[in-house]
Order: C-alpha cells, then sequence, then structure tokens
C-alpha cells in the first residue's frame, strides 16, 4: 500500500500524518518526549497489521 505524509518534530516532541491516495483513512500522531517512540513502528502497524 501506498501512503503519502509529512512528519516533523521540535525539541521535545515528533509528529507525523499520513494518509491512503484516496484521502479515507488519514492518522496523524504525537509523541512527546525525546525518543520516547517511533512513528514509523505506529504507521506500519496501522497499515500492514503488524
Amino acid at each position: 500500500m501506498t501512503v503519502r505524509g509529512h512528519g516533523g518534530g521540535l525539541h521535545g516532541s515528533t509528529s507525523d500524518a499520513v494518509t491512503t491516495r484516496d484521502g479515507r483513512h488519514a492518522p496523524a500522531l504525537n509523541f512527546n518526549g525525546d525518543r520516547t517512540g517511533n512513528t514509523e513502528t505506529v504507521i506500519d502497524a496501522e497499515y500492514c497489521g503488524d
């Protein structure tokens, strides 16, 4: 599956928002705190079921 998105961060947080091509599935997420999570892991689990 192909998704498109944009991520970013500041000291203390990181964010990502992605969507399917048709826009029907579009999660956005944020981790507060340095190195508290991996947005790529969450996105993979959301779209691939891992």
